[in-house]
């Protein structure tokens, strides 16, 4: 139903068997094509100005610092996973593939293979350089049984078949099978083999409130259980100096502060306790911030679209189900949903409708295929 819209107040950018082979025999193929991409555009503004801190509120205290195991996808992860680099990320507005931790990639015969140049300059934020060791280690870690994660388990091992190790810096990361987008499929991020030193069944508990090193341009620094979480930004991250990190990170200290009522929270930001309140509500995007500190120019109203890939969303009907075989009874209750209406009456025509439940994957998206649309008349025959 949403084109990824987002409502913000004031933004800041702030914003990824065997395990692994490193015999002697291994030698890198002599017929790869290695590339790079340094031709996209810097997209972040040479007009940011670096500094300050950046406050905001979240409703409540992630329950683990970990990002994989019990309670560990919290809303939260998403900031520690966000200053963690893969080997490769998509420029943003030509959705072309640039360099990250990689600096060159090439593609094996086989189309399961992609080999990889990790930058040399990469570090962990405690100043340990990243290696191949820590890419073949992620394997060893996901398909641990230690950290109590069965959808990583099983993932790790039926899509990536190996990590081998070339040298220091040179690796290849072989698929389970061949994939059309296989080179953004392999792109591990590396996992901190010296931090974590070793996996038991203590792993849970010994690493529940840990901050792991990361390769990113943040880094938390300071928490209270409950009540707050600061990161800071990195002043000699290793990455600030190259092309696509340019002009971005420009926050020093980022503090997310617990208010657990959406409308205290409110209140807080009206009061310039909060930098930022997401207005993904019709009632505070078009009546709640009808108020003097806007229409004074105090605060602004933003409103942007962006075009990335969707997550699957929709109405599910369990196919198990008897019932829900006969597609007949599938279509009667698309047709029954009065989607158009939910749109203009309750969302005030802020949101519309995905027409399929995968949209924004240039052309791997089949644009032709539509939604159904409310009609009673149908949900009869």
């Amino acid at each position: 139903m949403n084109r990824n819209r987002v409502f913000l107040l004031l933004a800041a950018i702030f914003v990824s068997a065997s395990i692994f082979s490193a015999h002697a025999a291994d030698k890198l193929p002599n017929d790869i094509e290695w590339l790079t991409n340094d031709s996209e555009p810097v997209f972040a503004s040479p007009k940011a100005v670096k500094g300050g801190l950046f406050k905001v509120a979240i409703m409540s205290f992630p329950p683990t610092f970990r990002v994989v195991g019990p309670d560990a996808n919290s809303s939260f992860r998403s900031a520690i996973l966000d200053n963690q680099l893969q080997l490769l990320g998509i420029h943003p507005n030509t959705l072309n593939t640039i360099p990250q931790l990689a600096t060159h990639w090439a593609y094996g015969k086989d189309k399961k293979t992609v080999y990889f140049k990790i930058n040399p300059k990469a570090k962990w934020s405690d100043g340990v350089p990243v290696t191949a060791d820590d890419f073949a280690y992620t394997l060893e870690f996901m398909r641990s049984k230690h950290i109590v994660a069965p959808w990583y388990n099983d993932y790790y091992s039926r899509e990536i078949d190996k990590v081998i190790i070339y040298d220091r810096h040179t690796i290849a990361i072989v698929a389970g099978l061949p994939k059309p987008d296989l080179h953004l499929r392999v792109a591990l991020p590396p996992t901190p083999k010296h931090f974590y030193k070793g996996l038991g069944k203590d792993f849970i508990q010994k690493y529940n409130w840990k901050i792991a090193p990361n390769t990113g341009a943040y880094q938390m620094s300071d928490f209270k259980k409950g009540k707050y979480i600061k990161f800071k930004r990195k002043k000699d991250w290793w990455a600030k100096d190259l092309k696509y990190f340019k002009n971005r990170f420009n926050v020093d200290t980022v503090k997310f502060e617990v208010i657990r009522e959406t409308n205290i929270a409110w209140e807080h930001f009206k009061k310039g306790k909060f930098d930022e309140f997401g207005l993904t509500r019709p009632k505070f995007w078009h009546e709640k911030s009808n108020i003097p500190i806007f229409q004074k120019g105090y605060c602004n109203k933003i409103q942007f679209f962006n075009d990335t890939q969707r997550s699957a969303s929709g109405f599910f009907l369990n196919g198990a189900k008897e019932i829900f075989k006969d597609k007949n009874v599938r279509y009667a209750f698309a047709h029954a949903m009065n989607m158009e209406k939910v749109l203009s009456k309750v969302l005030r025509n802020d949101d519309y409708r995905l027409e399929q439940m995968f949209m924004g994957y240039n052309e791997y998206t089949l644009d032709t295929i539509r939604a159904r649309r409310f009609d009673i008349k149908k949900t009869a025959q």
